[in-house]
């Protein structure tokens, strides 16, 4: 069984006129490294803006680890991707890399010393442990990548869509994920 399945699956904006994802149909296999390319504003932001919820398909079916992705079914499938967007600062929201990498363990309620060693592990995956102290707006835009990488990487998401994300400093130990 596939891990991500599309069937048909449309969306239109409502101020164009054209379909900015148009009847696409896919299934990736669990382990799969997958990379969808195109050229700005062919539909890449908005497909993985799809397969987590965050936009409603005009038409089509998405299943995510054997869950059909509805209204009630959106928080569930956030559990179990963790997306990385185009631009870091959209998900920024703590006042340290190390508070930004934990936001996701503490909405868990994860214990403090689970949440402690993941957030250190997470920025040394992505060479990022130097700046734990830091405040994520001051960062350069890689460096920012990286720490949503780590957020991601620490809460274990069993899926990552990484939208527009440097590939090279991905992960130093992939095999483990």
């Amino acid at each position: 069984m596939a891990i991500i399945s599309v069937s048909n699956l449309s969306y239109e904006y409502s101020n164009s006129d054209r379909k900015a994802v148009d009847d696409v149909s896919f299934d990736i296999e669990q382990g799969d490294w997958v990379a969808i390319v195109g050229h700005n504003g062919s539909g890449k932001s908005t497909l993985a803006k799809l397969l987590i919820g965050l936009m409603a398909a005009d038409e089509g079916t998405i299943t995510i680890d054997g869950l059909e992705l509805t209204e009630e079914t959106v928080w569930d499938i956030r559990e179990k991707v963790g997306m990385v967007f185009q631009n870091p600062d959209n998900q920024f929201v703590g006042a340290t890399v190390a508070d930004d990498v934990a936001f996701g363990m503490e909405n868990r309620q994860m214990d403090r010393a689970t949440m402690r060693e993941r957030v250190t592990s997470a920025l040394t995956q992505v060479d990022m442990l130097d700046y734990v102290d830091r405040e994520p707006a001051k960062l350069s835009g890689g460096q920012k990548q990286r720490v949503a990488l780590a957020g991601i990487i620490a809460i274990v998401s069993k899926i990552l869509i990484l939208d527009e994300a440097p590939v090279c400093w991905i992960l130093r130990d992939a095999a483990k994920y």
